[in-house]
C-alpha cells in the first residue's frame, strides 16, 4: 500500500512537470522574475533518466519497476510491456527485453512542439538528427537515448517521447549526418559509438574510414588491426588498401584493392570506391597508364550512377562519383589527349553540378574546396600559361567559410588542403619565372597552415603539408633567385618540422622527402656548411631507400644522393666512404 502511495505521488510531480500553465508552474515563473531560484521540479528526464527511484533502461527490472510505478493498467505481450494510465498524458508504455526495462514510451495528449519537448527534457544545446523510417519520423538525441516522435518529417510537433538506453545505432545516425556541418561531432560520436555497440567491428570500420578520410592514419591502423580476421570483409580489404597507399607498398595496395573486388561479398557501392582507388593507384605510379585510369574512372562513374538511380540520396554514391569526376581533371590533365581541355572542361563541369548534392547529403561538406584544388592540381600540369589570380581568390574565400564554421577538425583539413593547393600554383609559379609571384603564393599556403596555429596544435598530416611547404619556399630562393643562404634558412626551419615525430614521412612519400633533403644537403654545402650538408644528405638517402625497399621507388632513385655524398667525402679527404659510395654506384648500374 505504502508503495502504491508512493509512486502516486511520485506520479503526481511528473504531472505537475508535464501541466502547461498549472499553478505551480505559474508560482515558479513568478519567483524566476523575482529573482529568486526555483526548486527544481521532477519532469520527464527525472523519471526516465532514472534519477527517480533508480529507474534507468536496459537496467531496471519489471519488479522493481513496478514497486515504484505501482501496478500497471495492462500487462501485454506476455508481461513484455507494461502501460501506465496518468493524468496529463495519454500514457505511459514500457517495453521490457530480457526481464529489464528497454524503452520507456511517453504519448502526449496531443502534439506538442519539440522544443517545449526538449526543455522538459533538459536536452536544449544537444546536438539531433532526424531520421525517417516509412511513415514515421523520429528525432534522436542520441546521448540520452531520447528520439521525439514527430507528426511527420516537415512538421517541429511531437505526438510521443521515447526513452531507452544510449545506443551505438542513433550515434553512428548522427554521425553521418553532421558531416554536412563538419567532423568534430561526426568523429566524437564514433568513437562513442565503439564503445557502446555490441558488435564493434561495423563501427571500427566506419571510424577508420573517417580517420583515413581525415590522413589519421596511425589510428585507422589500431582499428583495422582490431577488426577480427573472421570479419575481414571485401569493406575491411579496401580501407586495408587506402591504408597501404598512403604508407607504404604500391603494389601490395592494388592486390588489396583487387581482392576487395574479387570478395564474395563485395557490394556496388565497394566496388565504386574500389575503382577510382585503383584508377588513383594507376595515374600516380611511376610508370603511370593514364588509359588504363580513365577507363577505371568512367566504370566507377557507371557503378555509382546505378546506385543513384535506385537510391538518389545515397552520400557514398554521390561521394564516389564526385571523387572520380575529380580524379579524371588529373588523368586527363596529365595524359596525352587529343581535345585535353574540352575534355577537362566537360569533366569540371560536371563535378560542378555535383557540389551541392554532395554537400547536401553528407558525402563532403568541403566538395567545393576539393574541386578548386583539383582544378589547380590539373592545371599545373597542363603546357599553356595559366592564370590563377582568380583561383587563388576563390580558394582562400571558400577556406576561410569552412574555417569560420568553427570545426577544429575541419578547419586543420580545410587549411592543409589549402596549402597544398597554394603550393603548387607557386611551384608552376617558379617555373614559369614568375619568383616574385611565388613568393607571394608561398606566403598565403604558410598563413594557410600556421594562422592562429602554433605547430604543437597542428594534426600529425598539417605537420607533414608544413615540411613541404617550407621546402619548396627555401626552393624559390636556392632555385629562381640563386640564393642558397637564404634558402638555407628555410631548409633549416622544415629541419625542425621534420625533428617532430608527428611529420615523419610514410614510405609512399619518403622518396619525396628524401629528394628534398639531397636538395637541402646541396644548399648547405655550397654555404659552407659541410658538416650539416652531409647529414642531411644522408638522412635522404636513408628515406629514398626506405621507399626502394617496398616498392615506390628504384634503386637508379638514390644515384643522385650517392653521387653527392661520394663527391662531398672526397672534398673532405674521406677516402673510405667515397669508395663505400662508389661501390655503391656500381651496384646499381649492374642491376
Amino acid at each position: 500500500m505504502m508503495a502504491n502511495i508512493h509512486s502516486k505521488l511520485a506520479l503526481g510531480i511528473l504531472i505537475l512537470g508535464l501541466a502547461v500553465g498549472s499553478g505551480t508552474a505559474n508560482a515558479e515563473n513568478k519567483r524566476e522574475s523575482d529573482g529568486v531560484k526555483a526548486p527544481s521540479v521532477l519532469t520527464l528526464v527525472n523519471v526516465f533518466a532514472g534519477t527517480y527511484s533508480g529507474i534507468t533502461p536496459g537496467k531496471t527490472t519489471s519488479v522493481e519497476l513496478v514497486a515504484s510505478f505501482g501496478k500497471p493498467e495492462q500487462r501485454l505481450d506476455g508481461g513484455k510491456s507494461l502501460v501506465f494510465k496518468v493524468d496529463s498524458v495519454e500514457e505511459i508504455r514500457t517495453s521490457m527485453k530480457a526481464g529489464v526495462v528497454d524503452e520507456l514510451a511517453v504519448t502526449l495528449q496531443g502534439p506538442r512542439s519539440t522544443e517545449w519537448a526538449k526543455k522538459i527534457l533538459d536536452v536544449k544545446g544537444l546536438v539531433h538528427v532526424d531520421v525517417n523510417l516509412g511513415d514515421q519520423s523520429f528525432r534522436l538525441i542520441p546521448e540520452r537515448g531520447i528520439s521525439l516522435v514527430r507528426v511527420s518529417a516537415k512538421s517541429e510537433d511531437v505526438t510521443r517521447i521515447l526513452i531507452r538506453a544510449p545506443s551505438a545505432k542513433d550515434l553512428i545516425a548522427r554521425s553521418r549526418d553532421q558531416r554536412k556541418n563538419g567532423f568534430s561531432q561526426s568523429w566524437s560520436d564514433l568513437m562513442a559509438a565503439v564503445a557502446l555497440a555490441d558488435d564493434k567491428d561495423p563501427v571500427r570500420l566506419e571510424l577508420s574510414e573517417l580517420a583515413l578520410d581525415l590522413e589519421r592514419y596511425d589510428v585507422a591502423k589500431s582499428l583495422l588491426e582490431r577488426v577480427d580476421p573472421a570479419k575481414r570483409n571485401a569493406h575491411w580489404k579496401l580501407l586495408i588498401a587506402r591504408w597501404t597507399v598512403a604508407i607504404g607498398d604500391r603494389q601490395q595496395a592494388q592486390e588489396a584493392v583487387k581482392s576487395a573486388m574479387n570478395d564474395a561479398d563485395v557490394t556496388p557501392t565497394i566496388r565504386m570506391v574500389a575503382l577510382v582507388e585503383l584508377a588513383r593507384l594507376e595515374s600516380e605510379s611511376k610508370q603511370g597508364n593514364t588509359d588504363q585510369a580513365a577507363q577505371w574512372l568512367q566504370q566507377a562513374c557507371d557503378e555509382a550512377m546505378k546506385v543513384l538511380a535506385k537510391d538518389p540520396g545515397n552520400s557514398n554514391a554521390t561521394k564516389t562519383l564526385f571523387n572520380a569526376h575529380l580524379e579524371m581533371l588529373k588523368v586527363v590533365s596529365s595524359g596525352k589527349w587529343t581535345r585535353q581541355k574540352a575534355t577537362m572542361e566537360r569533366w569540371q563541369t560536371n563535378a560542378e553540378k555535383l557540389v551541392p548534392l554532395v554537400m547536401l547529403t553528407g558525402g563532403n561538406i568541403g566538395a567545393r574546396q576539393d574541386l578548386l584544388a583539383a582544378i589547380i592540381a590539373s592545371r599545373t600540369l597542363l603546357v599553356e600559361p595559366m592564370e590563377s589570380a582568380d583561383l587563388v581568390k576563390r580558394l582562400e574565400d571558400e577556406t576561410m567559410s569552412l574555417v569560420r564554421k568553427g570545426d577544429p577538425i575541419l578547419a586543420q583539413q580545410a587549411r592543409r588542403n589549402a596549402a597544398t593547393a597554394l603550393k603548387q600554383i607557386a611551384m608552376r609559379q617558379l617555373r614559369d619565372g614568375a619568383n616574385e609571384k611565388a613568393i607571394k603564393t608561398f606566403e598565403g599556403a604558410l598563413a594557410a597552415l600556421t594562422n592562429q596555429s602554433q605547430p604543437a596544435q597542428l594534426e600529425a598530416a598539417n605537420m607533414r603539408r608544413l615540411a613541404d611547404v617550407l621546402f619548396a619556399r627555401g626552393v624559390v630562393e636556392s632555385v629562381g633567385l640563386g640564393d642558397h643562404k637564404a634558402a638555407s634558412v628555410w631548409f633549416r626551419r622544415m629541419l625542425s618540422v621534420l625533428d617532430d615525430p608527428r611529420a615523419r614521412p610514410f614510405p609512399q612519400h619518403a622518396i619525396l622527402r628524401g629528394d628534398q633533403l639531397v636538395s637541402v644537403g646541396v644548399s648547405f654545402w655550397k654555404i659552407g656548411a659541410k658538416k650539416d650538408a652531409m647529414e642531411v644528405t644522408v638522412r635522404g638517402l636513408r628515406y629514398i631507400e626506405s621507399a626502394i625497399d617496398v616498392g615506390w621507388a628504384d634503386p637508379d632513385d638514390r644515384t643522385v644522393a650517392v653521387q653527392n655524398l661520394k663527391a662531398m667525402s672526397e672534398a673532405e679527404g674521406d677516402k673510405e666512404k667515397a669508395k663505400l659510395y662508389s661501390a655503391q654506384l656500381q651496384r646499381d648500374l649492374k642491376r
